[in-house]
Order: structure tokens, then C-alpha cells, then sequence
């Protein structure tokens, strides 16, 4: 239906508003629901704003409760709006019950929002109803992928590694001066430090979860970090991420151990690595995809043909 339309209006950006009995109505169909009576006539239109998640290409449901739709004309912003069959040719009055009137608006994903405006179509008879905007912004649907940059922080830190210099006195009495490998404590960090790139897979049905593999640089500049993890992610792209670090860790060279005795006080000047699995977390901000291809302004006006 959708294809049909693009062709037969193919210098327009929108859609037309399809009755509720043009389409079979489905079961997961998302519904933007406003009650007409609770809106005060005014100078000024109500305003109401909903936030929706829409596949692209689908329809969702508007449906405009104790309203009237022989006085009233209802289009959607942003498309070609035409009025429903219900709409059209309806008789005039103000003795008819209000009703509840129900339109479906087909979903672009060109488009970030919709502003439905309800107008009388005679201000002199408006059986006490207002001028309403209904701004219904869409997110969206679907599985998102996105890539952010951030930094990390490792539990628990490296081990330092030092050379204690010991004296040694032998059965004759004599001195001298050995060298033992030892850990330093007092050298070592709590954390692990690291600046990571990550890749964030989110679904609008996660309420704001996502899962995310990194790719870091370890500040020892050892070999490359590894991450995997579970994601709270924010509409304004940053995220922050929980999850386990395959980290490449400084471990002492072949032959050598702690509390070993060695004859080269260079002796850990290249240490070697290995790597280690650490909890962590990280925070990121989003770079590329996800939210960043909607628009600034999301209600986009409609085109001249």
C-alpha cells in the first residue's frame, strides 16, 4: 500500500491517513491515544506530547476520544495529510453525540515525529471542543548499532614488581650484597586504566540496555584490551558499561619469580604479559549510529510538489 502511494504522489513527502477501516488492525499495533473533552477551548491550541517506538513502513493507530469528526479535521504534520473518509462529506451540527474517531498515520523512517493537528472546520461550531496538537515523537525500532569512545577502569589493578637489595652473610661470616624480586605493593594501582572504543547493540524494547565489545590500548602499552558488556544507554548517546576485561597484564620474565635471587639488577627492565580477566567499567559517548541520524528538528514541514 505504501509503494502504491509513493507512485502515485511521487513529488510529495508524506503519506495519506488511512481509516481504521481500510486496515486490519494487529495486535502489536502502537496507539497514540488523547482524550478531546479534556482540552479547555483556548486561543491557543492544547498541546499534548507522546513518545512512540515505530518500525519504519509501519502504521500506527491515532485515536482521538469524545471528539467530534463531522466539526473537526485531523492531519498529520510532516506528511501530505489528507482527511479520513470519516472526515469527509460528513454533516454538520451540534446535536450529535461525541465519539470516538480513530485514523492510522504510515510511519517513515525519514521522519523523527509527527505534530497531529485537530482544527474545526468552522470556528462558529466547535461543540465546546479545542484546537489540539498532538506531538508524537517517534524512536526507533528496530536493533541499533552504534560506536562510542570512553575511557575505562579495571578491578582489581596490576601487580608492580621490584628488586630488593639484601645482604647475605655466609657460614665464613663474609657479606655481600644479592638482589631478590619481589612485589611492590605500594607501586601498584587499585585500577587499571584504559581508553577504549566500543560498539553498543541497543533495542528500544531493552528499555535503555545494551550489549557492548570493546577494543582498548593498555596504558603499559602491553597488547590490546578486551571488553564485554552490558550497557545503560541514554537518548543523548553516552553510555555507561558494566562487564568482564580480557586485560594484558605485566607478569615477570621467563625464569624468573618472586623471591628468587638475581645477578642482573636489569633484570625487569622487560617484563612480559599476560592476560588477565578483570571486572570493569567504562563510560562512553556515541560517535556514529544510533540516535545520531535523527534530526535536530524533528517535525519536519511538508514539501512543495
Amino acid at each position: 500500500m505504501w509503494r502504491l502511494l509513493r507512485a502515485i504522489c511521487p513529488f510529495t513527502v508524506g503519506v495519506l491517513l488511512v481509516p481504521v477501516t481500510a486496515y486490519a488492525e494487529a495486535d502489536d499495533v502502537v496507539t497514540v491515544t488523547y482524550d478531546h473533552a479534556t482540552c479547555a477551548a483556548a486561543d491557543a491550541p492544547c498541546v499534548e506530547r507522546y513518545d512512540k517506538s515505530v518500525p519504519d513502513g509501519r502504521l500506527f493507530l491515532v485515536e482521538i476520544e469524545n471528539t467530534r469528526p463531522d466539526l473537526f479535521t485531523y492531519e498529520a504534520r510532516g506528511l501530505v495529510a489528507i482527511q479520513p473518509d470519516a472526515v469527509v462529506g460528513a454533516a454538520a451540527g451540534g446535536a450529535k453525540p461525541r465519539e470516538t474517531h480513530r485514523f492510522y498515520v504510515p510511519h517513515s523512517a525519514r521522519f523523527a515525529g509527527y505534530v497531529i493537528k485537530i482544527r474545526p472546520q468552522d470556528s462558529a461550531k466547535t461543540d465546546g471542543l479545542a484546537s489540539v496538537d498532538l506531538i508524537v515523537e517517534i524512536r526507533p525500532s528496530g536493533l541499533q548499532l552504534s560506536f562510542g569512545g570512553g575511557f575505562a577502569l579495571g578491578l582489581p589493578g596490576d601487580t608492580a614488581y621490584g628488586l630488593r637489595d639484601s645482604t647475605i652473610t655466609a657460614e665464613d661470616g663474609t657479606t655481600s650484597s644479592a638482589l631478590f624480586v619481589r612485589e611492590e605493593s605500594d607501586r601498584a594501582d587499585a585500577l587499571t586504566r584504559g581508553v577504549a572504543t566500543f560498539i553498543h547493540l541497543s533495542d528500544p524494547r531493552w528499555k535503555g540496555l545494551g550489549a557492548s565489545f570493546g577494543l582498548g590500548l593498555d596504558p603499559n602499552n602491553l597488547g590490546q584490551d578486551y571488553y564485554l558488556g552490558v550497557s545503560l544507554v541514554s537518548p543523548q548517546k553516552a553510555a555507561f558499561t558494566l562487564g568482564v576485561n580480557a586485560h594484558s597484564a605485566p607478569t615477570l620474565p621467563a625464569g624468573v619469580n618472586v623471591g628468587e635471587r638475581v645477578a642482573d639488577a636489569n633484570a625487569l627492565n622487560n617484563l612480559g604479559s599476560r592476560v588477565r580477566w578483570t571486572f570493569f567499567v567504562a563510560f562512553s559517548y556515541n560517535f556514529l549510529g544510533g540516535d545520531g541520524a535523527r534530526l535536530a528538528k524533528p517535525f519536519a514541514e511538508p514539501d512543495s510538489p
